[in-house]
């Protein structure tokens, strides 16, 4: 069976969707491919082909890639021989598309890949470089990374980004999608690599090419690589993906210098391991004795406290404190008892007795106020009930007066003052001076409840009404006569 991935082009995809892993792979654990007839460039494109073998080959699975300048065996575009990889005029007869930069003939019987063949188009103007690409020459390697792909059983990845996307662009190595999509075709392999080193020094450990990195989970650190990888004490061991190359750097602590590695080719303090295809054990020597600022008898670099403070190193970089100095702040408490680490406080006065010291505390006494919002209102921060009525500042509508705590209505007059003290009334008006409330007075000769309510203090409809009465006779006097005055809710008849 024969079959011909979709090409990869410049500027505007041809390609409309399709699967991102193919329906075959190789059956084995490697795949060689043959530029002795890539000619041109010094030998160039094919150094860009190895590289770009390579590059596959950093990522995380066991499948490794391989390029040799040999021409090889069997014919161009034909279903037997080694996998060939070169220049071309036409694709296997076909005219190129206008825009199309390469393209992947490959064969398969029963769903294994058995021959792949990688034709560039020598029409196109090329180059060799990583970043962005400059679409006045292209750049010849991630257009081999691309094809590579193909060839070994992935599809188009139309996701934005991708290497294997069906156009060029500015992705020059694999990305999480491309890698998982691999992944789904091959097993994944892991190797130990064991580092040790003698003096005072570390060594620092890092992928080879920046963009390519270690795979934990489902994310790929590309960046940042100390977190999982720098080797800080006397022996580590780190898990390594097969093929991943990696640069190792010896890092001397001050007063001291690198000596040797052992178990790498190369004397210089950074060197370049061979690709990872097993478990490996290296080391590096460096002058002077392991210091041991704490003089337990550990070196630091075995040493999980190394100020014998009472805090591990670990927890003193989460505390921001100095883990080779055992009282940071010089005020005479240690690290492990200040109630203050990294603010000098030398009486370690608590007032609030919350373990924090008053001068990193934001609440002195605890009473819900900021020390900032209490200097505002005049209140005490060192007292939680500034003026002693029981209620705590943070709690108390008037924290300075003894004789009110709370507001129910939020008119700013305290309840016990309060002539209305559930209904707000800012001007406290009380139009009749009994005490009560303009706001909440029925008698005000404002208020008038409806019939048959006794809301007001609990009176009756009889009540109200010769209330009512009373006001309308006392209101008629006035005018000089009594008839016609009929208080409401009473009938007229008979009158």
């Amino acid at each position: 069976m024969k079959g011909t991935v979709s090409a990869i082009v410049l500027g505007v995809s041809l390609f409309m969707g399709g699967p991102s892993v193919e329906a075959a792979a190789w059956p084995g654990n490697q795949v060689l491919f043959m530029t002795g007839d890539l000619n041109g460039n010094n030998d160039g494109w094919k150094a860009a082909v190895e590289e770009a073998a390579r590059r596959w080959t950093d990522v995380p699975t066991g499948f490794r890639f391989a390029a040799s300048r040999q021409s090889g065996s069997g014919q161009l575009c034909a279903s037997s021989g080694d996998n060939k990889v070169v220049f071309s005029a036409d694709s296997c007869g076909d005219a190129w598309g206008s825009t199309t930069l390469a393209v992947t003939h490959w064969w398969s019987s029963n769903g294994e890949i058995t021959k792949a063949d990688i034709l560039f188009n020598s029409g196109k103007n090329w180059d060799v470089y990583d970043g962005l690409m400059r679409f006045s020459a292209v750049d010849f390697r991630r257009v081999a990374m691309h094809e590579i792909g193909h060839a070994v059983g992935l599809g188009h990845n139309s996701a934005a980004g991708r290497l294997m996307s069906p156009t060029a662009g500015d992705t020059y190595l694999p990305q999480l999608d491309d890698i998982n999509d691999l992944r789904a075709l091959y097993a994944e392999a892991t190797h130990t690599l064991n580092i040790t080193h003698s003096g005072n020094g570390r060594v620092r450990v890092e992928p080879l090419v920046d963009g390519t990195g270690v795979l934990q989970g489902n994310t790929l650190y590309s960046s940042g690589y100390a977190a999982i990888l720098d080797c800080n004490d006397p022996q580590c061991s780190l898990t390594v993906q097969d093929g991943l190359r990696l640069r190792l750097t010896a890092l001397p602590a001050n007063g001291s210098s690198f000596q040797s590695w052992e178990g790498v080719n190369g004397n210089t303090a950074t060197v370049e391991l061979d690709p990872l295809f097993g478990d490996r054990a290296v080391t590096a020597h460096f002058s002077g004795q392991a210091v041991d600022t704490d003089g337990d008898g550990i070196p630091d670099s075995q040493d999980s406290d190394d100020d014998n403070d009472g805090l591990s190193d670990a927890e003193e970089q989460a505390l921001g404190t100095d883990p080779l100095k055992p009282d940071t702040d010089d005020d005479g408490s240690g690290d492990a008892s200040d109630n203050c680490p990294l603010r000098a406080n030398a009486g370690q006065q608590d007032t609030d007795g919350d373990g924090r010291g008053d001068v990193c505390d934001a609440d002195d006494d605890n009473d819900g106020l900021s020390d900032a919002a209490e200097a505002g209102l005049g209140t005490d921060p060192l007292n939680p009930d500034s003026d002693g009525d029981g209620h705590d500042d943070g709690e108390d509508a008037f924290p300075t007066d003894a004789s009110e705590w709370a507001d129910t209505d939020g008119d700013r007059t305290g309840d016990h003052a309060d002539n209305c003290p559930h209904v707000p009334n800012a001007g406290q008006s009380d139009a009749d001076g009994d005490g009560v409330g303009d706001a909440c007075d029925p008698e005000d000769g404002r208020m008038t409840p409806a019939e048959g309510s006794d809301s007001a203090g609990g009176l009756g409809g009889p009540l109200l009404l010769s209330l009512a009465g009373l006001l309308c006779l006392r209101g008629a006097a006035r005018r000089g006569r009594v008839s016609g005055c009929v208080p409401p809710g009473a009938s007229t008849h008979g009158i």
